[in-house]
């Protein structure tokens, strides 16, 4: 839940946040 809104938030800032940073947010 709220994984693809992250990953939309990554693309937005124009840049991909590594996927592991985002993982352990989660």
């Amino acid at each position: 839940m709220g994984f693809s809104l992250l990953y939309l938030l990554a693309q937005h800032r124009g840049q991909v946040v590594n996927y592991e940073e985002i993982l352990e947010e989660l």
